[in-house]
């Protein structure tokens, strides 16, 4: 009996080796044997247009940057004036119990750019109410304006213990 092509013998091979899928191989599904496939690199095309999309990017970021250093900066003077103020409010009760009075001055360099203000109130007997505000940048014109400046409050009790 004669065989045909590419038939098999009875319990043998194939004559003819067949051949090994491509995606046996790690190929992706699809890809075949042409020469084509085989060629790496970019187009000149893919490449324009790969510079027009990062070009697009980078100019996004150009113009978000100076919201992120503002927003830095307004922090840092936030956090400076809140220390401040805890430091203010510590001096204060380490001079003793205070009289019920609003007084106000400047920081001494190199925070005097802070103006701080603090309003002393008295509603109950041995016991105080002390408000800190602090401003900047520090007044330049008039002692009670404070307009465009910013402002950081702390307030707590001081009570008198020794009576």
């Amino acid at each position: 009996m004669k065989r045909r092509k590419g038939e098999r013998e009875k319990g043998g091979r194939s004559p003819i080796p067949r051949p090994v899928p491509l995606e046996a191989k790690g190929f992706p599904s699809g890809f075949t044997d042409s020469p084509i496939h085989f060629q790496t690199g970019f187009t000149i095309l893919e490449a324009m247009i790969a510079l027009v999309i990062l070009s697009i990017a980078l100019l996004a970021l150009l113009r978000v940057m100076p919201v992120g250093i503002k927003g830095s900066k307004l922090a840092e003077e936030t956090t400076i004036a809140t220390m401040l103020a805890q430091r203010k409010i510590e001096e204060i009760r380490a001079a003793g119990y205070p009289d019920a009075a609003t007084t106000n001055g400047t920081f001494a360099a190199p925070d005097n750019n802070f103006d701080w203000e603090m309003t002393v109130n008295s509603y109950i007997t041995n016991l105080r109410d002390l408000s800190l505000s602090i401003y900047w940048p520090a007044a330049s014109g008039s002692p009670g304006d404070r307009s465009g400046q910013r402002c950081v409050g702390i307030k707590t009790y001081v009570a008198d213990y020794s009576k």
